[in-house]
């Protein structure tokens, strides 16, 4: 378990680097992203999870949701399940996706760049919309919101 929650880590930073010369920074504050990954594509709970959150697309934008498919070396941005698969390219990240022993795990991570949940089941959409409701920034956006109203 010691092994997953460093690849969580260290994926997170790496991940968001390579996949736009960036860092974190780039969605830091900006954007809530839920990563979802597995070894195999065709894998059920990763299909049934990206089914699951198509029901609710503006739930997800009104979350400032991002969310990325990760297939082992390789990512798509989006719930869509036909398309190109982009390369990741970093060797670090291979040695830890060797050890990952789940064939499916999602993955959330806050607008602060936190890991708040990680779980190897399919997340219902109406679980992580409390969830992310329940946050401190996600109530802050609501109450600014009704202000503006």
């Amino acid at each position: 378990m010691i092994y997953l929650k460093t690849f969580v880590c260290f994926f997170t930073l790496i991940f968001m680097n390579n996949l736009y010369s960036q860092d974190l920074s780039m969605h830091k504050w900006k954007n809530r992203l839920l990563i979802i990954a597995t070894n195999d594509p065709e894998n059920s709970l990763f299909k049934e999870q990206l089914r699951e959150l198509k029901k609710y697309p503006e739930g997800l934008n009104e979350r400032k949701l991002l969310i990325y498919q990760v297939n082992d070396m390789k990512y798509r941005e989006g719930l869509e399940e036909e398309g190109e698969w982009e390369n990741i390219e970093k060797k670090e990240i291979i040695n830890f996706q060797q050890d990952l022993n789940s064939n499916f795990e999602i993955i959330l991570i806050g607008l602060d760049g936190g890991v708040k949940l990680q779980q190897f089941k399919v997340l219902l959409t109406d679980e992580l919309f409390l969830m992310i409701d329940a946050m401190p920034m996600r109530i802050q956006e609501m109450d600014n919101l009704n202000r503006e109203k």
